[in-house]
């Protein structure tokens, strides 16, 4: 085997396996599960979880949309409705989301929110993405 067809067999193989050693370590989509580092991309869907269920015993109403509905202040919307909020609104936010995330108040309060606030963007009808994989992920949301 000559020496150059022997380098490609060798070097080919190695420099795919340190590019898939290198994609996993950094898992810039969170395609792997917890290994120690977090993802790139940006998630909240278990802090939103979390928050949801950790929120005063007096917020009533729930905001709920993608990264465009983070920018509502909780003094703007009581002021309006005159009902404590939270802001659930996640990055990318999708209708499957949304239900997970209202079935989470849901159960964690015995009861619905008074008062629902859905940001919606034309993106959040995709339906060639499939649910966030952080969505199925997060044991709290999955129902």
């Amino acid at each position: 085997m000559p020496a150059a067809h022997f380098l490609r067999a060798f070097t080919v193989p190695l420099g795919f396996g340190a590019i898939s050693a290198l994609n996993w370590s950094v898992d810039p989509y969170d395609q792997y599960g917890e290994h120690g580092r977090p993802p790139l991309t940006l998630t909240a869907r278990g802090d939103k979880s979390l928050g949801v269920s950790q929120a005063s015993p007096a917020t009533d109403g729930l905001v709920m949309g993608s990264s465009r509905v983070l920018l509502l202040s909780r003094a703007q919307l009581e002021a309006v409705t005159g009902v404590g909020f939270y802001n659930a609104g996640v990055y990318y936010g999708r209708t499957e989301d949304f239900l997970a995330l209202a079935r989470r108040f849901e159960t964690t309060r015995a009861r619905a929110p008074r008062v629902l606030v859905i940001g919606l963007d034309i993106d959040a009808f995709a339906d060639q993405i499939g649910p966030d994989s952080e969505l199925i992920r997060t044991a709290a949301l999955r129902r």
